[in-house]
């Protein structure tokens, strides 16, 4: 079994579609994103769009955990996309 595993993304679309390009070339079995998806970069949203649509196992990471629990130092909007 190939397995793939890449992680922060932190919504840089353009590095997300380059990983995804590359990692569906080497004909893997399973990819795993380990978190980090928002974030930092402008285009959050579609990177999480992305790897839904893509159905894409993910392992929630520190800056989705801060999203989903509105930590109060953690100033990201994902609706800015």
């Amino acid at each position: 079994m190939r397995l793939a595993v890449f992680s922060d993304i932190h919504g840089n679309y353009e590095m997300l579609d380059k990983t995804l390009s590359l990692i569906s070339e080497e004909g893997v079995d399973e990819v795993i994103c380990l978190g980090d998806i928002l974030g930092k970069g402008p285009e959050s949203l579609r990177c999480m769009r992305r790897i839904i649509s893509e159905n894409i196992t993910t392992v929630q990471g520190n800056w989705e955990m801060y999203y989903n629990r509105g930590y109060e130092k953690f100033k990201y909007d994902i609706n800015q996309d």
